[in-house]
């Protein structure tokens, strides 16, 4: 199972109004309590989802910003080049 650092990391991105059943729902399935396993089973897959469809949606939008600022930046150092040249 995960560590619960990492899991806090990926409830986060969990619908607020969710992440404490959730979580109780995790510790459960990860104590191996298997009353509801596939109940908890979506559950915990389910906050899995929402994770996978949101940060690299983040991650690629932070590289897509520095990839401006990179140009926006080469942009400068060639008019000083001109300048200087």
């Amino acid at each position: 199972m995960l560590t619960p650092d990492l899991f806090d990391e990926l409830l986060a991105t969990y619908p607020a109004e969710k992440r404490e059943l959730a979580r109780q729902v995790y510790c459960r399935f990860a104590e191996g309590d298997s009353t509801q396993f596939f109940t908890q089973l979506f559950i915990v897959l389910d906050v899995y989802a929402h994770y996978a469809e949101r940060i690299p949606y983040t991650v690629i939008e932070a590289n897509q910003s520095s990839i401006a600022n990179v140009k926006k930046l080469r942009e400068e150092i060639a008019v000083l080049a001109q300048m200087v040249g």
